[in-house]
Order: structure tokens, then C-alpha cells, then sequence
């Protein structure tokens, strides 16, 4: 939605959410910081990851509140969709395949 050199790191929210899959645990996380913008006008720039296991995230994350005059929006997302969503691992560690609705 932003760049992420547009955000500075002035407040840090708490965000735990569970998942009956590694799929669905991604889901979650990114609706999660949907919601947050949608509600608090949030977007972040960093994340410490506290829990993480197959069915739950536990972190921090670290940003700010949007404000027009700074920040350039490109599109707002609706949603993450279940659409061809999935986790691969490959040699490098883990790739993911989200689709949003924006």
C-alpha cells in the first residue's frame, strides 16, 4: 500500500492470531493488519515475530498512522483472498502465494 521508507516507526502494536494451517495462519496475519489500517489508520514497517508454530503467530508490529500529506497510497486492499493461496518451502526457506482484493 506504501513504500516502506514512507513509514516511520512511532507506535507498536501487539497482534496474535491463530490458524488451523500455515495457509490460514497467513491469512490471518495479513487481515489482521488490514483491520488495523481499516480501524487505526496503521501501516507498518517492521515486525518482531515472538510465537510462531502451524497454527499460531505471536509479534510486534512497528509503524505509524497514515497521513496523506507523507504518504503516498497506492491502492487500498480489501481483503486477502484464499485464491490460489499457498506456502511453499524451497532451499532458501519459505515462498508464499497471496492474492488481495484491492
Amino acid at each position: 500500500m506504501v513504500a516502506p521508507e514512507q513509514v516511520r516507526v512511532t507506535t507498536t502494536r501487539q497482534i496474535s492470531v491463530e490458524g488451523h494451517d500455515p495457509v490460514s495462519l497467513l491469512i490471518s496475519w495479513l487481515n489482521e493488519l488490514i483491520f488495523l489500517f481499516d480501524t487505526e489508520y496503521l501501516l507498518f514497517r517492521t515486525f518482531t515475530l515472538e510465537v510462531i508454530s502451524e497454527t499460531q503467530v505471536r509479534g510486534r508490529a512497528d509503524g505509524e498512522v497514515y497521513d496523506r500529506q507523507r504518504h503516498d497510497l497506492s491502492s487500498a486492499i480489501k481483503a486477502v483472498t484464499w485464491h490460489e493461496a499457498a506456502i511453499t518451502q524451497t532451499a532458501e526457506g519459505y515462498q508464499a502465494r497471496i492474492i488481495f482484493d484491492i
